[in-house]
């Protein structure tokens, strides 16, 4: 059940990235201060997912323990 649930959380947390390379590059490149916005936004998004990753690896760890 978690297993599934953690690798879509990566999965997506993956693809954040990829756009946040994206909007970065407009930012830094093309001086997109909109694109900045997005950047933030999406690291606020990965800190989230990040802490329901951690806790679902630790109800995984629980249960075959």
């Amino acid at each position: 059940m978690s297993d599934t649930s953690i690798l879509d959380q990566l999965k997506n947390m993956i693809k954040i990235l990829e756009n946040s390379l994206v909007d970065a590059e407009k930012l830094v490149h093309k001086h997109n201060h909109t694109a900045g916005k997005r950047v933030r936004k999406n690291m606020q998004d990965l800190r989230k997912y990040s802490k329901d990753v951690r806790n679902l690896v630790q109800q995984v760890k629980r249960e075959n323990a």
